[in-house]
């Protein structure tokens, strides 16, 4: 652009042989050059500091976007055993299910009690799985 610049003033000025204008009007387009090299300089460093925040902002988003699946596996995994257990609760409260899982008590022979905590999931898990069997063959067509 500069060069472009300087072949057009030469030969604006020249043709009409005066100097002192050509010096004038040299110095004006070095001016206006140096002030367009220094907005390029300027936009360019300020490009730079935008590059750098959209890096800076896309971390940010990948991080968030890790931690929102992350969170979503953790939830999920949550649902699932609290699916579990309200299925246990609706087996152990319907007709004499409970019966199944009582046992007697070494203090007597008509001493009964429930199991507790995971004895008792297990208990309830297996009965799960054998009803689940049954319905599986009764459904079965022969």
């Amino acid at each position: 652009m500069k060069k472009e610049l300087t072949r057009l003033i030469d030969e604006c000025v020249f043709e009409g042989g005066v100097q002192s204008q050509y010096d004038d009007v040299q110095k004006y387009v070095a001016a206006l050059l140096a002030a367009k090299d220094a907005e390029i300089e300027r936009l360019t460093e300020v490009l730079a500091g935008k590059d750098r925040y959209n890096t800076r902002l896309c971390e940010e988003i990948t991080l968030g976007a890790q931690r929102l699946r992350e969170a979503q596996e953790a939830q999920a995994a949550e649902m699932a055993a609290l699916r579990l257990d309200a299925e246990r609760y609706r087996w152990l409260r319907h007709g004499d299910n409970d019966e199944k899982v009582l046992c007697n008590g070494p203090v007597a022979k008509d001493y009964w009690y429930l199991l507790r905590n995971e004895k008792l999931d297990a208990v309830i898990d297996a009965e799960l799985e054998a009803d689940s069997k049954a319905i599986a063959q009764a459904v079965r067509p022969s």
